[in-house]
């Protein structure tokens, strides 16, 4: 089974023509930077690490948005498949997404 990530917002502004697409953006975006940071301390990278994350960290966190439900906010992102052709070392081995 595939890890889904399901966003369901609430409350009075909770419904479409009421919400900024930008705060949309801006709250899967702040999902994707959790799962990256977590995918990255999986890895062994320290917590606030400078420079460019390892690829397969940057690749952990390209979540796929999968599903908007019709009549109300509730949107699904998916991470991505682990890759079945690379060749993964032992800690690049877990599935970062999941």
């Amino acid at each position: 089974m595939t890890t889904r990530f399901v966003l369901r917002l609430t409350g009075d502004n909770a419904r479409l023509g009421a919400l900024y697409a930008s705060d949309v953006a801006r709250l899967i975006d702040g999902i994707e930077r959790a799962v990256a940071r977590t995918a990255a301390q999986l890895v062994g990278r320290a917590p606030g690490a400078a420079g460019r994350p390892p690829e397969t960290v940057a690749r952990a966190a390209k979540l796929r948005l999968v599903d908007i439900k019709r009549g109300s906010l509730v949107m699904e992102l998916a991470p991505p498949d682990a890759p079945a052709d690379q060749e993964a070392t032992e800690q690049e081995s877990l599935d970062l997404g999941d």
